[in-house]
């Protein structure tokens, strides 16, 4: 479970990453929203131009020809790691399949909607709901896991890595 857990943060990561990214083009800030609503972020996106290029600071920064091209970069991330993890449905549960689920259609109506071809004068509005739906879905699907099973695994999770890394001291020989 620590796999499915390091994976759900992931997507919820890169969800929410997506979101900061549109916000600081905007007003660019050092602070990272606490949380977002789905009108703030239509009003952001509505500021921004999805044919502008755009530069994301990964490890090293990395120029993007549009904002579409950036989405579509995180998205796919975002698919990638739904699929790894529904590849394990022998091992989760009904919600938390949902939950995928939720979030790889959450990806697949904004996909249809970034495959429209842009106008020059186009804004990134009509983007704001489904990249808000994309974030409430990722972030749903990190509560429900933290609540069902971060209360059965977190600690043994924890306790295993301490006796690991007792055993690694022991066996390591010192100079």
């Amino acid at each position: 479970m620590r796999y499915v857990n390091n994976n759900l943060l992931t997507i919820k990561e890169l969800a929410g990453g997506i979101l900061i990214t549109l916000v600081n083009q905007v007003k660019p800030s050092t602070e990272i929203p606490s949380g977002f609503t789905q009108e703030s972020i239509i009003k952001i996106c509505k500021q921004i131009n999805p044919n502008s290029p755009l530069t994301h600071d990964f490890r090293e920064p990395i120029t993007f020809r549009s904002h579409y091209e950036f989405i579509n970069f995180k998205t796919v991330k975002i698919l990638s790691l739904v699929r790894e993890l529904i590849i394990l449905n022998d091992l989760l549960d009904e919600e938390l399949l949902r939950g995928l689920t939720n979030v790889n259609d959450a990806i697949q109506r904004l996909t249809l909607k970034i495959n429209i071809p842009p106008k020059e004068d186009m804004d990134m509005e009509f983007l704001g709901g489904s990249l808000y739906n994309l974030y409430q879905e990722s972030n749903e699907l990190v509560y429900y896991f933290k609540k069902i099973y971060d209360k059965k695994y977190s600690f043994q999770y924890h306790k295993n890595e301490i006796e690991r890394n007792k055993r690694r001291k022991i066996e390591i020989p010192t100079t």
